[in-house]
């Protein structure tokens, strides 16, 4: 079971590409019987985490273009396939990590793609 959670741990490091989100996990709400498709403990109002995805991309774009963790390839503003790849992979990782309650659970189809170009 360690292993499992520091493999967790560092999956969830790559995933939020260094940030060091400011978040007290025993405050978080979750709604467990919520099977609703597409519903996220970020939707609910008292987290106050509904900004995530915009805080993301906003690290990604104060980050030097230099670091390995970017996803930005250069000053074109394109996605960084190679490293879209090992973030998507780490993803996958991380969601196998997690318990499901069910098979509507299972990890979805990221819509980022090669060719999107960050704004």
């Amino acid at each position: 079971m360690h292993g499992i959670i520091t493999e967790a741990e560092e999956l969830f490091e790559t995933l939020t590409l260094g940030m060091k989100p400011e978040v007290d996990l025993s405050e978080v709400k979750e709604a467990m019987t919520n099977n609703d498709a597409g519903f996220s403990f970020l939707e609910i109002e008292d987290n106050n985490l509904k900004d995530g995805a915009a805080a993301m991309l906003s690290h990604l774009n104060d980050m030097d273009l230099d670091d390995e963790r970017n996803l930005i390839h250069g000053p074109t503003g394109l996605w960084h396939g190679v490293r879209v790849d090992s973030y998507m992979a780490a993803k996958q990782r991380f969601l196998t990590c997690m318990p499901t309650r069910n098979s509507r659970d299972r990890p979805h189809k990221s819509p980022l793609t090669h060719s999107s170009k960050l704004k």
